[in-house]
C-alpha cells in the first residue's frame, strides 16, 4: 500500500515539474516572440487607408495591419463619437494656452467602447488616452515606444511629420529621461520649426539627411504610428486644434523594455 502512495506521489511530483517546465518554456517562446514582434519596423514611406467599422472584422484587419507595422489611416464615420461630439472636449479648456494635454474623461470612454477593443491587442496591459488641444504649435519630434499608437483627428488638421527607424542616426535623440513625463517618452535634440533650418544645420549637421513624410490628419482620421518610428506635428492656424492619442501596451512590452527602465534608472542616479 504505501509503495503505491510513494509511487502516485513520486508521479505527481513529477508531472507538476514537468507543468512548470512547460509554463517557462512557454513564456519564453511568448517573450522571444514579443521581442521580435516589438522591435519589428518598416523603412518604407507607405500609408494605407482603412474604413472603421463597428465589426468583429474591422478588429481582425485591423489586428493584420498593427502586426506588420505599416503606417496607417483609419476613417472614422460622421456619427462616430469622437467626431460627432468634438464641441464637448473642449468645454472646460483655455484655448489660449499653445498646449493642453489631459486624460479623457471616462464618459468619453465608455462611448467609445468597440474602439477602444479593436485597437487594443487580445493580450492589452493598459490603454492611455490623452487629448491634446493648441493653437500654433509645434511638437517636439518624439519617439513612438509603445506597442500601439494612433492620432485621431477630432477638430482642426494636423501636419505630422514622420521619420522611419533608419533615420535615428541623424535625429539626435536625448536621454536625458529628467526632461520627459514618463519612460516612453524618448525625444530628439533637434527642435524642427520651418523658421530655423539654417540654425538646424550649424548645431545638427546630420539632420539635413533626414527624409520624413508630412501627413495632413483631418477630423474623423486617426493615424497608427508603428513602434521605433520618430514623429511631429503641427498647426500653424491661430485658432485651436484637437487631437486624441491612444497609446497601449502589452504584459510582455515591459519586459521587452526592461533594458530601458534599468537604463533609465543608470541615467537618473549617477
Amino acid at each position: 500500500m504505501f509503495k503505491y502512495i510513494f509511487l502516485l506521489y513520486f508521479y505527481i511530483s513529477n508531472m507538476y515539474k514537468y507543468i512548470i517546465y512547460a509554463i517557462i518554456i512557454l513564456l519564453t517562446i511568448i517573450t522571444i516572440y514579443h521581442i521580435k514582434h516589438y522591435y519589428k519596423y518598416t523603412s518604407l514611406y507607405s500609408i494605407s487607408q482603412l474604413d472603421f467599422n463597428y465589426t468583429d472584422y474591422t478588429k481582425e484587419v485591423l489586428d493584420n495591419t498593427f502586426s506588420e507595422k505599416k503606417l496607417t489611416i483609419i476613417i472614422l464615420h460622421d456619427d462616430d463619437v469622437i467626431v460627432a461630439n468634438k464641441n464637448l472636449f473642449v468645454k472646460d479648456f483655455n484655448t489660449k494656452k499653445a498646449e493642453k494635454r489631459v486624460t479623457l474623461a471616462d464618459i468619453y470612454l465608455k462611448e467609445i467602447s468597440f474602439m477602444r477593443l479593436a485597437f487594443s491587442s487580445s493580450i492589452n496591459y493598459n490603454n492611455n488616452y490623452t487629448i491634446s488641444i493648441y493653437n500654433t504649435f509645434t511638437s517636439p519630434i518624439k519617439k513612438q515606444l509603445y506597442d500601439r499608437f494612433f492620432i485621431c483627428g477630432i477638430d482642426g488638421t494636423t501636419t505630422i511629420r514622420l521619420f522611419n527607424p533608419v533615420q535615428e542616426k541623424n535625429l539626435y535623440p536625448d536621454y536625458n529621461y529628467k526632461k520627459y513625463e514618463n519612460l516612453n517618452d524618448l525625444r530628439s535634440k533637434v527642435i524642427f520649426r520651418d523658421d530655423n533650418t539654417k540654425e538646424i544645420d550649424k548645431q545638427y549637421p546630420l539632420f539635413k539627411n533626414a527624409t520624413y513624410i508630412e501627413v495632413i490628419l483631418h477630423p474623423g482620421q486617426c493615424l497608427y504610428i508603428p513602434t521605433h518610428w520618430w514623429y511631429s506635428y503641427k498647426n500653424t492656424e491661430d485658432y485651436y486644434n484637437i487631437h486624441l492619442e491612444i497609446s497601449s501596451d502589452t504584459y510582455f512590452t515591459h519586459v521587452v523594455k526592461a533594458p530601458r527602465y534599468l537604463n533609465y534608472l543608470i541615467r537618473n542616479t549617477v
